[in-house]
């Protein structure tokens, strides 16, 4: 049994740009959707414009953001669990330009590691979220034992 598909917007996709994610959920969709079909169905798909198209195009760099957060060392594991929740809320809110990758905790500070277009956009998360945001830096290179190599 031979199944067709007639897609009219398959460029549209690379008119986006949008994430490969983004092309691959596309894509999938339209196979679940031939595959689905009797045989011999054809069908006219309109484009995927997601939401925020133009914003997945921007390319995320990496950043550390120091915050001065005295006593931060000795939060109770409720407390860190807390500030993980707001964290993730505004991130949700703010869209998949921003995400947070890890933070580290010592006495007085707090590392966090995001990707983001810019240094506006994790300071806007900080205010949001109501987080100190001493100093934002942008990575500009990563090295390790490999480096070595």
């Amino acid at each position: 049994m031979k199944r067709t598909i007639e897609v009219t917007a398959v460029n549209t996709v690379a008119k986006h740009r949008a994430s490969s994610m983004t092309r691959l959920a596309w894509v999938t969709s339209l196979l679940i959707l031939a595959l689905g079909a009797g045989s011999a169905a054809a069908w006219e798909v309109e484009p995927f414009d997601p939401p925020d198209a133009a914003e997945a195009t921007q390319p995320l760099s990496t950043f550390v953001i120091e915050r001065n957060i005295p006593g931060a060392g000795k939060w109770s594991p409720q407390e860190l669990r807390d500030i993980s929740r707001k964290s993730r809320d505004v991130l949700e809110k703010l869209g998949s330009n921003i995400q947070w990758v890890q933070s580290y905790i010592v006495d007085d500070k707090v590392y966090c590691v995001y990707r983001a277009p810019n240094k506006e956009l994790i300071a806007r998360h900080a205010a949001e979220a109501g987080f100190p945001a001493d100093r934002i830096s942008e990575v500009r290179n990563i090295i390790s034992l490999q480096t070595a190599e």
